[in-house]
């Protein structure tokens, strides 16, 4: 398969392949991030790092509909976003979007043999995200 164009469920990178995996907005679209996070953790050399920034659910319900209403908020500003892509957004967000609080991630990554994760950065929904292949 041409890396290049494969998801991230259908990578199968040797042990220890890397030093570094990063994703920048993809990781929100994945059902069973346990499964990836494995597969990152097998593909990373022992002190190799994942990084990843990504949009984050809120904590409670309460906090990540909030999250969700300030984004929405931003993109309704002048020259950020029409209504047509905010309403692409949501109907995109509503049948392609798996978002999962900081908390499960962080269960899920050190559960597939990561450590010293850590939420380096948090404006709202999104965050940016570490953790250290153990």
């Amino acid at each position: 398969m041409d890396a290049a164009l494969a998801r991230f469920e259908e990578l199968r990178p040797g042990d220890g392949a890397f030093d570094l995996a990063t994703s920048c907005i993809s990781l929100h679209h994945v059902v069973d991030k346990g499964a990836l996070y494995r597969a990152l953790r097998r593909a990373l050399a022992p002190g190799g790092t994942l990084r990843f920034a990504d949009q984050l659910w809120g904590g409670t319900e309460a906090n990540a509909w909030l999250n969700w209403e300030r984004w929405l908020d931003f993109c309704r500003l002048p020259g950020n976003c029409s209504e047509e892509e905010i309403e692409s957004l949501v109907r995109h967000a509503r049948e392609h979007d798996h978002y999962v609080p900081l908390r499960e991630h962080v269960r899920l990554l050190e559960e597939a043999g990561f450590g010293g994760v850590d939420c380096v950065w948090r404006n709202g929904m999104w965050g940016i995200v570490t953790a250290q292949a153990s």
